[in-house]
């Protein structure tokens, strides 16, 4: 026990040296004597005292519960529980998915094809107007912009019901 309180104390008195880089913290013989401090030089220790136990977590029954997400994804925070009462708008989870973050990035690159499709098809009505070009191109350019309106549509709501939590602001009642 008095071993320890001297390491202790010599501990701090070396860490107040060491994070004091302005100053330097002269200490006599006899305030070293006084506290008890020993001074020695650090040591290979091959055997550490540790303690081991085998235990098995048994969750009952009745604490364990299903819950079902269109993605995969951990729970980070249950805001309600069983029995809760919960109101119209009120967050029940959040659940973070590497999943719904590729679902979000392909939603975005949609967004940017389809302003582009729109963009080259304002632009071929316009060369066709002047007889720039021929009419084959502006039906491919209608047909790829059309594919991207389509590819953005179906994006959108597959990201809609991957929000589910927020979609669900409409239910109130007691969480069962």
């Amino acid at each position: 026990m008095i071993l320890g309180k001297r390491l202790l104390a010599g501990l701090t008195i070396g860490l107040l040296c060491h994070s004091v880089h302005a100053e330097e913290i002269a200490i006599e013989p006899q305030q070293i004597e006084n506290l008890g401090i020993t001074l020695a030089s650090p040591r290979a220790v091959e055997n550490v005292a540790t303690a081991s136990a085998t235990a098995r977590v048994v969750i009952p029954p009745s604490n364990v519960f299903v819950m079902a997400t269109p993605q995969t994804g951990l729970i980070v925070r249950l805001d309600a529980a069983v029995g809760d009462d919960v109101e119209a708008g009120q967050v029940l989870a959040e659940i973070e998915s590497p999943d719904f973050l590729t679902i979000q990035r392909d939603f975005l690159d949609a967004v940017n094809e389809e302003r582009l499709a729109r963009s080259q098809l304002e632009r071929d009505r316009q060369l066709l107007d002047e007889g720039i070009i021929a009419g084959r191109r502006l039906q491919e350019t209608e047909t790829r912009a059309r594919v991207s309106a389509a590819r953005l549509s179906e994006l959108a709501k597959g990201l809609k019901t991957t929000i589910f939590v927020r979609n669900a602001g409409e239910f109130a009642g007691r969480l069962v």
